[in-house]
């Protein structure tokens, strides 16, 4: 937006009501039409902006490589010192790499060097422009295109986890979790003197339930690869006496122990950076099982 008139808008708009006014003339204004015409023209020609001339060193390099009279290569280098010497200082040492100095000059046109190919110009000569204002300086390198695409970058090599180690992992976690988490219910069975014996009671014949959860999910015989002396019947046992004793504890000791798959599986939604490749609970059980299995014959064997 500018807060000032555009005169030369202005004057243009003139042109055009004139030019308006002889096209009522018809075919008798025809001369005065085209006058009118051109006069526009010309406003409107007043409108193109006005590059700014600049020189570049790289031109003028190269057309000092062209020249084939003697008189012109003494005049052109000079030019060149003297425009573009204070912002390149090794301009002589560039010519000289070139063989475009006047003694190497001389030599090409007498046929004894080559030609300085263009290549090697742009190569070795910065990219100094000179402003009609007299600003020298280096303009930036314009950036090179390939000449072929780059190539694909080669895939990230996808390492596979060891899935049984991955499923060992979380039940361990899983394990865990449920001694924590059984032990904390259970303090909270009695309170007040005497509560911490009987809570502990109820804790010792509850978190057995676990290793009933993971033979049976194994499809094995708990008596028969049990971890602890009492068998699955003394267990029950010793439960069923221990809810007649305290009938307020109100206490199910399978719902409140058998809860491995459950906290397995609790584990993995919540730690999916760590156990998204995890497998389900009864094939972790199975696998746990093998082991068990393996490790009690090698204690048999010693």
């Amino acid at each position: 937006m500018s807060c000032g008139s555009n005169t030369a808008l202005d004057a243009l708009k003139n042109k055009q009501n004139e030019l308006n006014a002889k096209l009522k003339g018809g075919k008798d204004a025809l001369g005065d039409i085209q006058g009118k015409l051109n006069e526009i023209k010309a406003e409107l020609d007043a409108f193109k902006p006005t590059l700014p001339q600049t020189q570049s060193l790289q031109d003028k390099i190269n057309e000092l490589s062209g020249t084939t009279n003697p008189i012109d290569i003494t005049s052109k280098i000079q030019e060149m010192k003297d425009k573009f010497g204070a912002a390149v200082p090794n301009l002589d040492q560039i010519l000289a790499d070139l063989q475009l100095d006047q003694e190497s000059m001389i030599k090409k046109l007498t046929g004894g060097l080559p030609a300085t190919s263009k290549s090697d110009i742009c190569a070795l000569v910065p990219n100094v422009e000179a402003s009609e204002d007299g600003t020298v300086k280096e303009q930036p390198t314009e950036p090179k295109v390939p000449e072929e695409p780059p190539a694909a970058p080669e895939p990230t090599p996808v390492i596979e986890k060891d899935l049984e180690e991955l499923n060992r992992t979380l039940l361990q976690q899983a394990y865990s979790n449920n001694l924590k988490y059984i032990a904390h219910r259970a303090n909270s069975i009695f309170d007040g003197f005497g509560s911490r014996k009987k809570n502990q009671k109820f804790y010792d014949s509850t978190w057995e339930e676990q290793w009933i959860e993971l033979h049976e999910a194994a499809g094995a015989d708990y008596n028969t690869y049990r971890k602890n002396s009492r068998t699955k019947e003394e267990l029950r046992l010793a439960q069923k006496k221990l809810s007649s004793k305290y009938p307020k504890a109100k206490w199910d000791f399978q719902k409140e122990g058998q809860i491995l798959k459950e906290t397995y599986n609790l584990v993995k939604e919540a730690n999916p950076h760590l156990y998204a490749q995890a497998q389900d609970f009864n094939t972790a059980a199975a696998e746990w099982f093998v082991r068990r299995k393996a490790k009690m014959a090698e204690k048999t064997a010693t």
